[in-house]
């Protein structure tokens, strides 16, 4: 049961603050083409790795949760090449290479986009920290 405790958290900040829906995968890597379609179909917005489960344990232990997520990535829905596709035995090694690794996630994008958001997610948490302060 979710209960929003600050419904009008963020309203007065740049930074965009909305509910969603988190998937969570067993382990910390990138998500394939196929994964990402399968989770979207499924209703999930975003896919993170250890937010759902920290939630689940806190929960578990009676204590009450209020989670921030930040979306360093985004996923990649649109289907690969398929082996069987005769376009593929013309691409060569490097044009199927190309073709695959397009629009995929990098860890150097990730650290890039928590880099650049780190400043907005400071002001966030002060703005939240501020309005709950007696």
């Amino acid at each position: 049961m979710s209960t929003y405790l600050f419904p009008d958290q963020g309203k007065d900040s740049d930074t965009p603050v909305i509910r969603i829906c988190i998937s969570v995968v067993d382990r910390s890597s990138f998500e394939t083409r196929a994964e990402c379609r399968l989770l979207r179909a499924l209703g999930a917005d975003v896919v993170g790795m250890s937010t759902v489960p920290e939630i689940i344990v806190a929960r578990h232990c009676g204590i009450r949760v209020l989670a921030m997520s930040l979306v360093t990535n985004s996923s990649v829905l649109e289907p690969g090449p398929r082996g069987d596709s005769l376009l593929v035995a013309e691409m060569g090694e490097e044009g199927l290479n190309d073709a695959l690794e397009a629009g995929a996630a990098s860890h150097e994008e990730v650290l890039e986009t928590g880099v650049a958001a780190a400043k907005d997610l400071q002001g966030l948490v002060r703005q939240f920290v501020d309005d709950i302060a007696p």
